[in-house]
C-alpha cells in the first residue's frame, strides 16, 4: 500500500484532509478505530474542538489519539498476537533502561571505567552518577532512532557503514561495552529496535495517520518505507505535514535567505515523502502586509518588496523587565479587541514562551492579579481581570506532597531537621489535615508553641535543649507537672501551655514523621529486598491524610509509588545511597507530571510554551522571551554524543529544533506576530540584545531596532508614540485640569481598611518615651501611627546560640542590677562575692539553657565565664555605691519602679503627672530607684555615652540615649522632685560618670519640656536626622563649635557632602523606603533645631 502524504500552511486544510480521509477508512472498515497519531499532547483538543467543524460529515469521530513510538508498537503487537494488557511486560521500558544503566554503574564503575580516572573521581556522588545514566540512555535511544547500523554492530547482527575514525574513540568503546552489558541477559524484553527490525518482516496491517509531525528519525523514515511501500503490503500511512511541500532551505548562502534553513526537519520529511503529483501549496502571500512578507521569506518564495505595505503585524518589542514584557502585551490584546468592536475575542489570542518557569509569576500577576484601566476620563477605573489558559504546568510547582516529600528527603539524607524545614511540613495539609478539619489552625497553634519552646532544629541528641524532641519534651511536662516540681525533680523549665490539645496535636504530628526516619534509615535495609517497598509504602501512607480537596494528590502519591518500587529492590551500598536516589526519582517524577490552569484553548488566551502550540492557529500571536542566551538553545558538545563524528540530513540539534518551532509558530499566526524579549536588568544595569533567532528575522524584515518600552505603563512615551495602554494614572493629569476630584480605585479606599479600635480612642497622655522618639525624628511618630497595621520590622532568624555577643551579655546583666540595686538598701555590707555571683549566675544560666536562650555544653561554660567576668566588674562598681554613698541604710528607700502618672504599673511608688498643655499630660516609668534625702537615684540598665561617637557597624546614638535621660529628669523636676542617673551597667562607667540632675531649675525644664512638646505634635513634623546629628557630633565637638549658629551650619553643609551616604546608611528603615529622604536631609537646616540639642550635648542648661 502507498504511503500518502499530504502538506498544508494551515491547520484548518490539514485536518479538513484528516477527516476526509478518515471517513474513506470508516466506509471500508466501520467498526476500526482511526489511530492519528500527533507530536504533543496539547493537539489533541484542538482536534477534538475542530476536526467536526472541517470534517464534511461535522461528525465527532471516535478516534485515538496517540504518539508515534505507541502508534508503530501497537501495530506490532497486532500482527504479533500481543494482548494489550500484556504490552507493558513485552516492552522494555525507556525508564528500566535507565534504571538498569546506573545499577550497572553503580556497581561496576571502578570495572566500566578503569581507562577514565577524571570521570570516576566526578561520579563519586550519586547525582551525578544517576546524572551519567540519564544521558547514556537518552543517547542509547537515540542511536536506536537514528544509527542503527551503529546497534546492529554493537550486537553483532552487522559491522558496515561504521566510521573507522568513530571505532577508535574511547567513548565509543565504553558506550558500546556499557549497552552490550546491559542486554546481554536474554531474559529481558524486547525494546523498540528489536519489535522495529522485527516489525519490517511481519504482515502489518491497518491506517496510520501522522498528523502534523515535524520531523522522523531515520530508523522511523525506514522503517515506514519498508513495511508501507511494498505492493502486498496492508498497512497504509498517511502523513498530514504543516508545510507547502517542498524541498526549502538548501542553500541559503546562494539564496542570501537565511530564515528559510529553521524548516530543515519539515523540509527532509517534504523531500522523502512527497512525490511530483502530490499536493503541493500554492503561494498565498504574494501581497499583503508585512506578516505577509515574512511568511513569503519563510518559505522561500519569490518577494517584490513593493506588493506589501509597511504596517505593524509584525512588531518586535524591546522590555525593561519580564513583568513590563507581560503587562504590555495584555495592554495591546485589550488595543485590539477594542478597535475590533466585537468581532475579536480571548480566544484568537496566544502567547508563546521558551522557559515557562521564567514567565510564569509575571503572567499570573498581570492576569490574575489584574490590570485598573480606564478608556474615558469620566469613567473610574476598574480593576480587569484577563481569563486565560496555562499549560506545560507541573505538579513540582504546586503540589503539597512534593513540597512534603523534597523536605522530608533532604532532612533525612543530611540527618537534620532545620527550623525551616520544620515549619515546612508543620503546614503541609496533607501531614497536618485539610482546612475543613481545622488544620491549618492547629498547624499555626503547633508552630507557635514550637517557637515559644525555643526549638529551631532536630538532630540525634536526646537533651539538647534547641531540639524538637527536647521541646516536645518540654512541652508533655509542661501539660502534667507543675513548675516547681518539673524544675526540683526533672530539671526542666515548664512553659505556660494555653490548650493541652495542641500537645497532643504536636506529639502526634511529630511522632508519625519521626517513624519515617526510624523505618527508613534504622530498619528497611534489614528486611528482606522483597520487603522494603512493602514497609516503605505502609509508613508514607501512615504519614498522608488525603481529604476532600487533595483527592488529586492521591493520584500523584501512587504515580511516585510505583515509581519508587523498583529502586527498593535494587542493590545499595548504604542508606545513604538510597536516599539520594529517592529524592532525585522524587523530583523526576513530579517534573513529568503534566498540569494546567483553565480550560484550554476555551478560556481566555491561550499561553502556552513554544513546542506544543507551534501550527495551532491563532488571529495574533505573541512569542515572548527572545532575547540573547534565551532561545533558541545550544547545540549538544557532550564527548558522549557520539553523532557529532557521524552526521546524517536527518539529524537536529537543539537549536535547530528550536527554530523549526519557531518558523512553525509565525507560519500559524494568521493577522499579526509580535516577537519580544527583555532588553534590560535594571537591578544590575546590564542590557541585553535579541537572540541570533530573532537578530535574523530583524535584519531580513529591514528591522533596524526594537519598539523600547518604558518602564512604566504610565509613561508620556505612550501619548509620544501612540502605544496602547489603559492604565488609569494616564487620566490623573486629566483629572487635575478639570479640577474634579481624582478617582479613587478600592484598592485604595482608607474607608475599607480595617482599623483598630485602640488606635481610634484620642488619648490624652503622652509618655516620656514617646517625647524622646519624637525628638529623635518627629516626622515618624505620625508615620508609625498612620502604618501601624502594615508596617512589619524585618524578623531575625533564631539560631543556636554557641556564642553570646555583646548584647546578650548586656541583657543577661540587666537582670542582676535589680538584685544588686536592693541589696543596696536590704544589707549591711556589702555581700556579692564571685562564689555568690557565680551561684546564682549558674541557677538563672541553667533555666535559661532549659528554654533553649543560653548556649548548649561546652559553649555552657564558655559563656558562663565571661558573664562571671562581666558581673564582677558591675558587682565591684556597687561595691563602691555602697560603701561612698549608700552605707547608712537609715534614710534609703528602694523602689521596683516608680511612676509619674498612671501607667499601668500596679507594684510601684505612684507620683502626680505632668500637665503640659490644655489636651495632655506627661507621664513616665522608671525601674531600680533608692530614694534618699529626697533625691531619686535611678540605676539605669541601659548603655550611655559619655559624647558622640563615630559609629562602626551600629549607630551609637548617643544624643536618643541623652534625651530620654535629661526628659526624664526634667520630668521629676518640674513634679518637685528631683533625679540622679547612675548608669552601672554601662561599658565605659567610672565611679564619677553619674549624671546628677539633681540642680536643674524647674524654669528650664519646663521650658525645654514644652519646646520638645510642640516640636513633636505640630501638624507640620519636622525631619530631624538624629543619625546624622549623631556622626556630625562625633566630628565636631561642642567645645569647637560652642553656640555660633552660622558656624554650625556651615560645618553641617560640609558635612553632608561627605557623609550623606553613610547618614542614609544609619536612617530608619521606614524613611529609607521614601525616595524623598535625601532631598530631606539636604533641605535640613542645624540651626533650626540647634538650642533643642545643645543641652543634650552640655547634659544639662
Amino acid at each position: 500500500m502507498p504511503i500518502h502524504y499530504y502538506a498544508g500552511l494551515h491547520l484548518g486544510e490539514i485536518t479538513t484532509e484528516l477527516g476526509k480521509q478518515i471517513s474513506n477508512d470508516q466506509r471500508v472498515n466501520p467498526l476500526r478505530r482511526p489511530l492519528v497519531v500527533v507530536p504533543n499532547q496539547n493537539l489533541i483538543p484542538w482536534l477534538r474542538l475542530n476536526l467536526p467543524k472541517f470534517d464534511a460529515s461535522h461528525l465527532s469521530l471516535n478516534i485515538e489519539f496517540t504518539f508515534l513510538e505507541k502508534a508503530i508498537l501497537k501495530i506490532i503487537f497486532k500482527s504479533l498476537n500481543i494482548q494489550t494488557y500484556e504490552e507493558n511486560s513485552a516492552l522494555y521500558q525507556y525508564e528500566t533502561l535507565k534504571r538498569d544503566c546506573f545499577s550497572l554503574l553503580y556497581q561496576k564503575q571502578n570495572q566500566l571505567l578503569k581507562n577514565f580516572p577524571e570521570m570516576k573521581k566526578y561520579l563519586e556522588e550519586i547525582p551525578k552518577l544517576y546524572y551519567l545514566s540519564d544521558v547514556l540512555t537518552k543517547y542509547f535511544k537515540d542511536y536506536e532512532l537514528n544509527r542503527e547500523e551503529w546497534i546492529k554492530d554493537w550486537i553483532g547482527l552487522e559491522s558496515k557503514n561504521v566510521p573507522n575514525d568513530l571505532k577508535k574513540d574511547p567513548y565509543w568503546e565504553l558506550e558500546k561495552q556499557i549497552y552490550n552489558e546491559i542486554y546481554k541477559e536474554n531474559t529481558k524484553p524486547k525494546n523498540l529496535f528489536r519489535y522495529l527490525e522485527d516489525g519490517k518482516k511481519l504482515p502489518l496491517s491497518g491506517d496510520l495517520h501522522l498528523f502534523c509531525l515535524s520531523n522522523l528519525s531515520g530508523t522511523y523514515i525506514d522503517f515506514l518505507k519498508e513495511t508501507a511501500l511494498p505492493k502486498d503490503s496492508k498497512l497504509t500511512v498517511h502523513i498530514y505535514q504543516f508545510h507547502n511541500g517542498k524541498i526549502i532551505g538548501k542553500n541559503p548562502e546562494k539564496t542570501k535567505n537565511y530564515l528559510s534553513k529553521f524548516s530543515k526537519p519539515q523540509s527532509y520529511l517534504a523531500k522523502e515523502f512527497s512525490r511530483e503529483n502530490d499536493n503541493k501549496q500554492k503561494s498565498k502571500f504574494v501581497n499583503g502586509g508585512m506578516l505577509s512578507k515574512l511568511k513569503t521569506i519563510l518559505l522561500e518564495e519569490p518577494l517584490k518588496e513593493e506588493n506589501y505595505l509597511e504596517d505593524q503585524t509584525v512588531r518586535v518589542w524591546n522590555a525593561p523587565s519580564v513583568y513590563r514584557e507581560i503587562e504590555s502585551i495584555a495592554h495591546d490584546i485589550l488595543n485590539k479587541i477594542s478597535l475590533h468592536k466585537g468581532k475579536l475575542n480571548l480566544l484568537d489570542f496566544a502567547i508563546l514562551v521558551p522557559n515557562m518557569n521564567e514567565y510564569r509569576a509575571a503572567i499570573e500577576w498581570v492576569f490574575d492579579g489584574g490590570i485598573y484601566t480606564t478608556q474615558e476620563k469620566e469613567k473610574l477605573p476598574k480593576l480587569l481581570k484577563i481569563p486565560y489558559s496555562i499549560t506545560d504546568l507541573v505538579a513540582k510547582d504546586t503540589s503539597q506532597l512534593y513540597l512534603a516529600l523534597s523536605t522530608l528527603f533532604r532532612c533525612l539524607k543530611n540527618d537534620r531537621f532545620e527550623k525551616e524545614d520544620i515549619h515546612i511540613l508543620f503546614k503541609n495539609p496533607l501531614i497536618v489535615g485539610s482546612e475543613e478539619t481545622d488544620g491549618e489552625e492547629t498547624s499555626i497553634k503547633v508552630l507557635d508553641l514550637i517557637d515559644s519552646l525555643g526549638s529551631i532544629y532536630e538532630e540525634e541528641k536526646e537533651y539538647n535543649p534547641y531540639t524538637i524532641s527536647f521541646g516536645l519534651k518540654r512541652a508533655v511536662v509542661s501539660m502534667i507537672v507543675d513548675e516547681e516540681s518539673a524544675w526540683e525533680k526533672l530539671n526542666i523549665v515548664t512553659k505556660p501551655i494555653s490548650s493541652d490539645k495542641t500537645i497532643i496535636r504536636f506529639v502526634e504530628i511529630w511522632n508519625r514523621i519521626k517513624q519515617i526516619k526510624s523505618e527508613i534509615i534504622d530498619k528497611l535495609f534489614k528486611n528482606p529486598k522483597e520487603e522494603r517497598y512493602i514497609t516503605f509504602e505502609s509508613v508514607f501512607q501512615n504519614l498522608f491524610s488525603f481529604d476532600g480537596d487533595l483527592e488529586r494528590e492521591r493520584i500523584y502519591f501512587n504515580q511516585w509509588l510505583k515509581s519508587i518500587e523498583t529502586w527498593c529492590h535494587s542493590d545499595w551500598n548504604n542508606t545513604k545511597d538510597f536516599l539520594e536516589m529517592i529524592s532525585l526519582i522524587t523530583e523526576e517524577v513530579f517534573s513529568d507530571i503534566p498540569m494546567h490552569r483553565g480550560n484550554y484553548l476555551t478560556e481566555g488566551v491561550t499561553v502556552s510554551l513554544l513546542q506544543p502550540m507551534r501550527p495551532i492557529p491563532f488571529l495574533h500571536v505573541y512569542i515572548a522571551g527572545l532575547g540573547e542566551g534565551k532561545f533558541p538553545g545550544s547545540v549538544d558538545r557532550s564527548r558522549f554524543n557520539l553523532r557529532r563524528f557521524d552526521s546524517k540530513p536527518w539529524d537536529l540539534n537543539r537549536r535547530e529544533i528550536q527554530e523549526s518551532l519557531f518558523w512553525e509558530s509565525i507560519l500559524s499566526a494568521e493577522e499579526s506576530i509580535t516577537f519580544s524579549y527583555v532588553g534590560k536588568n535594571t537591578l544590575e544595569d546590564k542590557e541585553f540584545g535579541p537572540c541570533s533567532t530573532l537578530f535574523e528575522v530583524m535584519t531580513a524584515m529591514g528591522i533596524q531596532e526594537a519598539v523600547e518600552l518604558p518602564l512604566t505603563s504610565y509613561s508620556r512615551f505612550y501619548d509620544e508614540k501612540h502605544f496602547p495602554s489603559f492604565d488609569y494614572v494616564r487620566n490623573l493629569e486629566r483629572f487635575r485640569e478639570n479640577n474634579e476630584i481624582l478617582p479613587n480605585p478600592d484598592f485604595s479606599d482608607p474607608k475599607q481598611l480595617t482599623t483598630d479600635e485602640l488606635i481610634q480612642i484620642k488619648t490624652d497622655e503622652i509618655s516620656i518615651q514617646e517625647l524622646t522618639n519624637g525628638l529623635k525624628n518627629p516626622i515618624l511618630r505620625p508615620l508609625i501611627q498612620n502604618l501601624g497595621k502594615v508596617w512589619e520590622e524585618e524578623e531575625n532568624v533564631k539560631e543556636e546560640p554557641f556564642r553570646l555577643n555583646s548584647l546578650e551579655i548586656f541583657t543577661i546583666k540587666t537582670i542582676f542590677i535589680p538584685i544588686f540595686t536592693e541589696s543596696l538598701v536590704n544589707d549591711h555590707e556589702w555581700i556579692w562575692d564571685k562564689n555568690k555571683i557565680q551561684s546564682h549566675l549558674k541557677e538563672i544560666t541553667r533555666k535559661s539553657e532549659q528554654n533553649a536562650e543560653f548556649p548548649y555544653g561546652a559553649f555552657h561554660i564558655v559563656s558562663s565565664e565571661v558573664l562571671l567576668d562581666e558581673l564582677e566588674v558591675v558587682a565591684e562598681r556597687f561595691r563602691f555605691l555602697k560603701e561612698s554613698l549608700f552605707l547608712n541604710r537609715e534614710n534609703l528607700s528602694y523602689f521596683k519602679a516608680i511612676s509619674i502618672g498612671d501607667t499601668g504599673l500596679r507594684d510601684c511608688k505612684k507620683l502626680q503627672p505632668y500637665q503640659i498643655s490644655d489636651s495632655h499630660r506627661i507621664v513616665g516609668e522608671w525601674e531600680n530607684i533608692i530614694e534618699k534625702d529626697g533625691i531619686y537615684y535611678w540605676f539605669y540598665t541601659g548603655s550611655l555615652y559619655d559624647k558622640p561617637k563615630y559609629p562602626n557597624d551600629y549607630l551609637k546614638d548617643y544624643l536618643g540615649k541623652m534625651a530620654y535621660a535629661l526628659l526624664s529628669a526634667c520630668l521629676f523636676r518640674v513634679t518637685g522632685n528631683r533625679l540622679v542617673i547612675i548608669p552601672a551597667n554601662a561599658k565605659e562607667y567610672k565611679n564619677d560618670s553619674w549624671l546628677d540632675f539633681s540642680g536643674l531649675r524647674t524654669e528650664d525644664c519646663s521650658s525645654y519640656l514644652e519646646s520638645i512638646y510642640r516640636l513633636i505634635t505640630s501638624e507640620n513634623p519636622k525631619y530631624i536626622p538624629t543619625a546624622g546629628l549623631n556622626l556630625f557630633f562625633s566630628k565636631h565637638n561642642f567645645e569647637e563649635i560652642g553656640e555660633d549658629f552660622e558656624m554650625a551650619e556651615h560645618l553641617w553643609k560640609e558635612f553632608l557632602l561627605e557623609e550623606s551616604d553613610t547618614v542614609l546608611q544609619f536612617e530608619n528603615q521606614l524613611m529609607k523606603l521614601s525616595p524623598y529622604t535625601k532631598v530631606l536631609l539636604e533641605s535640613f537646616s542645624i540651626s533650626s533645631v540647634f538650642k533643642i540639642f545643645i543641652p543634650l550635648l552640655k547634659k544639662g542648661f
